[in-house]
């Protein structure tokens, strides 16, 4: 065997042995996020949709959707407070001290969410609360309400992204005085 030859087949098989080990495990960075419980909605003939549209990437923070339904065969006004379904809120981690922020991809936030990520967390800028205000919003029959916010590390948050369980909750939800919620999960290195 003359030496190209030996060089070539000696290179090809480095190539295939090595196939995916770059050293670097690309997309281990962020976490994985699914949507792990959505709470009965608190109104009558409605129903609720949260899921996570897009992961974590490093050039976008995540991005959940959530949606109410008016099930009923008639128009109904549904009063929420701040945003539509969901105002911007804090998650709680269940089993650690993690705080992650839903905020409203709005005009209302352009200085929360980041161009990019900072030391490699997608993190708000600052907190996306406001006062409270109620805005009301009438749907007609089968009419859905969506509205898609970005996940971020609070920004009073210690790190980025750690993986657990993290609880949205609103108390008097659609002006209805219960509670509604749902719980995300974050997975892998975050």
């Amino acid at each position: 065997m003359d030496r190209r030859r030996y060089l070539r087949s000696v290179a090809a098989a480095a190539g295939v042995a090595t196939a995916g080990c770059s050293g670097l495990d690309v997309g281990s960075q962020f976490p994985d996020l699914s949507v792990a419980a959505v709470d009965p909605v608190p109104l009558a003939e409605a129903s609720a949709d949260v899921a996570v549209e897009r992961g974590f990437t490093g050039d976008r923070p995540a991005t959940l959707r959530v949606a109410l339904t008016n099930d009923a065969d008639r128009e109904r006004t549904v009063r929420f407070l701040m945003g539509l379904p969901f105002p911007p809120y804090d998650g709680h981690q269940s089993d650690g001290d993690g705080i992650v922020e839903l905020v409203p991809r709005t005009e209302d936030y352009p200085d929360v969410v980041p161009a990019e990520p900072t030391r490699g967390c997608w993190a708000a800028t600052r907190s996306a609360g406001g006062e409270d205000i109620y805005v009301g919003r009438t749907l007609a029959p089968g009419e859905t309400l969506e509205r898609r916010y970005v996940l971020l590390s609070a920004p009073r948050a210690d790190g980025c992204v750690p993986a657990g369980r993290y609880r949205f909750e609103k108390e008097r939800y659609a002006d209805t005085g219960e509670r509604w919620g749902f719980t995300v999960e974050a997975t892998g290195d975050g």
